[in-house]
């Protein structure tokens, strides 16, 4: 599932929301952190942006060369999205995948050639927190494990990183493909 953040903030930034999506709030507010008590207020502020929606994966992946088979990933995924931007440039974002309940489908991969079923393990929630703002950079390490029907472990690792000058720009942003090994 944490393969698909890129793609589910890329959404959300554009302003999708998915099937089951609910109204959000943008609430600008008065903030300087180096305000001292009694110094004059500031005129910065922040936006600040909720999102609780969710959508259904349902993808094919072929690159699952430690299996020898393509993949078919799917399964429903809810989530919350906080987001607070300013105007000095600073970027903050909490995106949490909501936990697999029994009552939900799990979220699974299907080998396309032996059927074999693997279940996303631990089953959330899966939290993430990131800040980048003028003159930062953050590299975003994430891990999947899914457990096979026949006790096979396949498990992922993805990559991204981004900097921003000193002119909140993003001046890179390279994502590493997502690999696979199995044991």
């Amino acid at each position: 599932m944490r393969r698909l953040i890129p793609v589910a903030v890329a959404a959300i930034l554009s302003g999708c929301q998915g099937d089951n999506a609910f109204p959000t709030a943008t609430n600008p507010s008065v903030v300087d952190g180096a305000r001292l008590a009694g110094s004059p207020a500031s005129n910065a502020s922040d936006n600040s942006t909720w999102i609780y929606s969710g959508f259904s994966v349902d993808y094919v992946r072929n690159d699952v060369y430690c299996l020898g088979e393509p993949m078919h990933f799917f399964g429903p995924t809810s989530f919350r999205y906080h987001e607070v931007t300013s105007d000095a440039g600073n970027f903050h974002y909490h995106l949490q995948f909501l936990p697999q309940t029994p009552n939900l489908p799990p979220f699974v991969g299907v080998g396309l050639v032996t059927g074999r079923v693997f279940t996303y393990q631990n089953g959330g929630p899966y939290n993430e927190v990131y800040h980048i703002g003028p003159g930062e950079s953050i590299t975003i390490i994430a891990n999947e494990t899914y457990i096979g029907s026949d006790g096979t472990t396949l498990s992922d690792t993805y990559r991204l990183h981004v900097t921003e000058n000193a002119n909140g720009v993003i001046t890179v942003s390279r994502e590493v493909p997502v690999a696979f090994t199995c044991k």
